[in-house]
C-alpha cells in the first residue's frame, strides 16, 4: 500500500521539516510506501529555494515539489498536489503542524474499518472564536447530499486514489475541493483528533479568505444558491424601477443598489470560473 501527502505551502516553511520527518516515521511504523507532495503557492522565490533545501534534507526520502506561477488558494492548490499523486492512499494537510501526523493511523484505521473512501480528521483546539465561529458557518453552508459526516469537512482529509479520481473525471467546478470529493464518495466519515496550536508564525488564512470561500461556494458549487440569488436581485431591481417611474428616492436607490449586485455577482462568477479552467496552467515547475 503506497501513500501520498500533499502538503500546500504558503510562505511559511517554519514547521515543514518536523512535520515531513513524522510523516515519514509515521509511515514507516505503518509499512506504507509514502510520498509527500509540496505545492508552493506564494510564488516567492526565497520560499521555493528553502523548499528545495529541505529536499536535499531528505534526498533519500521520495519528496515532490511542485511550484505554482500565481497564487491560487488552498484549496485549488491542494487540488493540483492530488493531481500528482501515485499514492493508493491520499492525505491532504496544512504545512503548520496543526494537525499531527501521529492521527494518521486512526484515519486509517476509520477507512477500513467503516469502508469509507473519504475520512475527515476534525478538532478546534487552537483556534479562535471567531475562527470557529466562521468555520462552522462555511461547513453549515457547505453541508449537502444529506452526508452528515461532511459538515466536519477539515483540510485534515483522507481518501481513496479512486475517489479523487472519479472526482477529477467530473471536470468539477468548485471552490472547495470538498464539494467533488463528496458528490462521488460513497460513505465519509469523520473522526475528533487532536490539533493543536501552531508553534511558529501565524495563520495566512483569514476570516476575510473563508468568507471569499464562502462566496465562491455560492456561484461556483451550486447552481440553485446561484439562481436564486439572480432571481432575488433582479425581482427587486425590477420592483424598485417600476417604482422609480414613481419618483420614489428610496426605489431609486434600491434599483441602483441591485444592479450593481448583480453586475458583482456576474464579474465574480466569470472569474471564479475562468480561473478554475485555467487551474492546470498554474503549474511551472515540478521537481521530483
Amino acid at each position: 500500500m503506497n501513500l501520498s501527502v500533499i502538503i500546500p505551502v504558503y510562505n511559511d516553511t517554519s514547521a515543514l521539516e518536523a512535520l515531513c520527518q513524522r510523516i515519514f516515521c509515521i509511515a514507516e511504523q505503518l509499512q506504507l510506501s509514502t510520498e509527500i507532495i509540496l505545492v508552493e503557492d506564494s510564488t516567492d522565490m526565497t520560499e521555493w529555494q528553502k523548499l528545495l533545501n529541505l529536499k536535499q534534507t531528505f534526498q533519500q526520502q521520495n519528496m515532490t515539489l511542485v511550484r505554482l506561477n500565481k497564487n491560487v488558494g488552498q484549496h485549488y492548490a491542494t487540488w493540483l498536489g492530488l493531481m500528482q499523486a501515485k499514492g493508493d492512499l491520499l492525505v491532504t494537510m496544512d504545512a503548520d503542524l496543526q494537525h499531527l501526523p501521529e492521527s494518521l493511523p486512526s484515519l486509517i484505521n476509520t477507512m477500513n474499518q467503516q469502508k469509507a473512501s473519504l475520512v475527515y480528521g476534525y478538532g478546534t483546539e487552537g483556534h479562535t472564536k471567531i475562527k470557529q465561529i466562521s468555520s462552522w458557518l462555511f461547513r453549515l453552508l457547505s453541508f449537502q447530499l444529506n452526508k452528515p459526516a461532511a459538515i466536519y469537512a477539515k483540510g485534515y482529509r483522507l481518501m481513496t486514489h479512486e475517489l479523487f479520481q472519479a472526482s477529477l473525471a467530473k471536470q468539477p467546478l468548485f471552490a472547495s475541493i470538498d464539494t467533488p470529493l463528496q458528490q462521488q464518495a460513497k460513505i465519509i466519515r469523520a473522526i475528533n483528533v487532536p490539533h493543536q496550536k501552531r508553534s511558529q508564525g501565524v495563520s495566512h488564512y483569514t476570516t476575510r479568505d473563508r468568507w471569499h470561500l464562502a462566496l465562491r461556494f455560492i456561484l461556483l458549487n451550486d447552481a440553485t444558491y446561484r439562481q436564486g440569488i439572480t432571481l432575488l436581485l433582479l425581482s427587486l431591481a425590477i420592483f424598485a424601477f417600476a417604482a422609480w417611474v414613481s419618483h420614489s428616492p428610496i426605489h431609486t436607490l434600491l434599483a441602483i443598489t441591485s444592479l450593481v449586485a448583480l453586475l458583482f455577482i456576474g464579474q465574480h462568477y466569470k472569474a471564479a470560473k475562468s480561473a478554475m479552467l485555467e487551474l492546470p496552467k498554474a503549474i511551472s515547475q515540478i521537481k521530483t
